[in-house]
């Protein structure tokens, strides 16, 4: 399958295209420079660019059948709508593309009350739920990946995801299993239409 990634030089991006290249699909990536990008991707498969120029994603989308953003807010400290911005320019591009189906990352705060939040968590709690938001009324077959904090430093683990909750377990998660879920959820679409908690069954070592 031939699939757009936006956001494949970050963290959880690169082991979504590892993933991708191992398991025989096709990607093709938007990045800001090639030599931020780890992955082996052909060059005809790689656009550089800035995401917030439509002509550029739309040229990322080029024969796709599938996209992924795996996106992060550049600064959570302030408010902004980078994320979501960004985010939006993906479906506009996707519609003349006639492209049907994302998979996008947010976190566990969207089903979370923000006066329930630390501080520190507000502005990218905002910024899920905008993509939430957004991805609802794209009439796309979308999926939202709403993980807890991101780990390393699990041993072991392993992972369980609910439609439209958090479930219970630890409050971190491997980058790796997420990865696995994301490639997963491209390849058997259980969860359309829906935002998915991820959590591991194993908590960090302190």
């Amino acid at each position: 399958m031939v699939v757009a990634v936006f956001g494949a030089t970050g963290h959880l991006g690169r082991q979504v295209l590892e993933l991708l290249i191992k398991r025989g699909h096709r990607p093709r990536v938007l990045v800001r420079s090639t030599l931020r990008l780890a992955s082996d991707v052909p060059d005809q498969d790689i656009v550089e660019g800035d995401i917030r120029d439509p002509l550029v994603v739309g040229q990322t989308l080029e024969g796709a059948q599938a996209v992924i953003s795996t996106l992060a807010m550049a600064d959570i400290s302030k408010p902004a709508t980078d994320l979501s911005d960004n985010l939006r320019t993906i479906l506009r591009e996707m519609r003349d593309a006639s492209l049907k189906r994302i998979i996008a990352v947010g976190g566990a705060s969207v089903f979370r009350e923000l006066d329930d939040l630390p501080p520190y968590l507000l502005n990218v709690a905002a910024e899920h739920r905008r993509q939430w938001e957004y991805l609802k009324t794209s009439h796309k077959d979308w999926t939202l990946v709403c993980p807890v904090f991101f780990s390393d430093d699990l041993s072991d683990s392993r992972y369980r995801v609910a439609r439209e909750a958090l479930p219970e377990g630890s409050e971190s998660v491997m980058m790796h299993d997420i990865a696995e879920f994301i490639v997963d959820e491209l390849e058997r679409g259980e969860y359309t239409n829906a935002r998915v908690g991820i959590v591991s069954d194993v908590v960090a070592e302190s």
